[in-house]
């Protein structure tokens, strides 16, 4: 639309001149006219994305020092200096296997990625998902689309329950993980 009022305003003649058109000018000219308008277009696309990237991690930090400082604890209060506590009954099962393994693994926990989601683990080179054997796809997905994100190399830890016979889930993730270049899978019996 802006290019067409561009186009029409061009067109369109000045009293007592003459009318100027695009026609007028020569291949080289219309090239260069066309080429700085689109070159504007872009720039000012690539501006709006970089601000609205930037409000969308300003409200991530927000959220994140909200979620931080809020443990229940008025402000005035004399515990208010301490750091917060989670709330250990609202939490999944898996997320105390996620704080074992990330000091077993000297690794991060609960790390937000640049879209929001969450990687259970992040180590120096590696990202991890940490799930239960029932949902050894699901660990797979996230792991390798974490891996993506954050140029990584991809493992998934699967929580086994401990038993005599091997898990038909295990196997099945596994087979997966051989078949897919990188990826790496630990198996943690509980």
């Amino acid at each position: 639309m802006r290019i067409f009022l561009i186009l029409l305003f061009l067109a369109t003649p000045v009293w007592g001149q003459s009318s100027i058109s695009l026609m007028d000018t020569t291949q080289v000219e219309r090239d260069v006219y066309f080429s700085n308008v689109y070159h504007d277009y872009f720039k000012q696309r690539d501006e709006y994305e970089r601000q609205k990237f930037k409000r969308a991690q300003a409200q991530l930090d927000v959220q994140k020092a909200r979620d931080e400082s809020s443990a229940g604890v008025p402000t005035s209060h004399p515990l208010a200096g301490l750091p917060a506590v989670k709330n250990i009954q609202k939490r999944s099962p898996e997320a105390t296997f996620v704080d074992l393994l990330a000091e077993k693994y000297d690794a991060q926990q609960e790390v937000v990625l640049w879209d929001g989601t969450r990687a259970d683990l992040v180590g120096d080179d590696w990202v991890a998902e940490v799930d239960f054997e029932e949902k050894w796809a699901e660990a797979i997905g996230q792991s390798l689309y974490y891996a993506k994100a954050t140029g990584k190399k991809p493992v998934v830890i699967l929580l086994v329950k401990k038993s005599n016979s091997p898990s038909r889930f295990a196997y099945r993730a596994q087979t997966v993980c051989n078949a897919v270049k990188g990826l790496r899978l630990v198996i943690h019996k509980y």
